[in-house]
Order: structure tokens, then sequence, then C-alpha cells
């Protein structure tokens, strides 16, 4: 991966975690668009779309971290917050 993308994946994970969500997307997306698969990206993304009360994203943004990494912790935390935000229990329980 390029300078430019590194510097992109870090300007965007600054911004998340101090809550620039709207600066984090924009930077996430340029990523994306590059083709790039990565499943810190598709985590903070799916907590972005949830902050946003846009839960079916946030379910599809946080089923794809854990597609990329199985092993990822915080995304199956996370995705378990959704779903049983959402009423989905029996998913929740198992995420």
């Amino acid at each position: 991966m390029d300078n430019h993308l590194l510097e992109t994946h870090k300007e965007g994970s600054d911004a998340f975690r101090a809550n620039d969500y709207k600066t984090a997307r924009a930077c996430f997306n340029k990523l994306l668009e590059q083709g790039l698969k990565f499943a810190d990206v598709h985590n903070m993304l799916g907590v972005i779309d949830y902050s946003n009360g846009d839960y079916a994203s946030a379910v599809k943004n946080l089923k794809k971290a854990i597609e990329l990494t199985p092993s990822y912790t915080e995304a199956r935390l996370n995705l378990s917050i959704v779903l049983n935000d959402t009423g989905e229990y029996p998913d929740a329980a198992k995420a």
C-alpha cells in the first residue's frame, strides 16, 4: 500500500478517535473506493453507522469486518450491541 493510502487510513482513524465521523467516513470511503479491504475500517464504519442510527449499514459493515478477520473480537462485540439494540437477541448472542 502506498504512503498516500497509509496517510488516509491514519487520518481516518485519528478522526474516528476524535469523534469526527464525517472526516473519518470520507477517508474510509476513499480507501474502499481503491478496493482495499480492511477489517478495522469496516468496524469503524459500522460504529459510525450505528451512531447515526443506520443499523442496517452498521450490521453490514460489522459483518464484513468479521468476514475479513473472523477473530476480530471488537467487531463481534459491536455487532452484538447493534443486534441487541434492534431486538435480534438470538443473533446478538451468536455474535
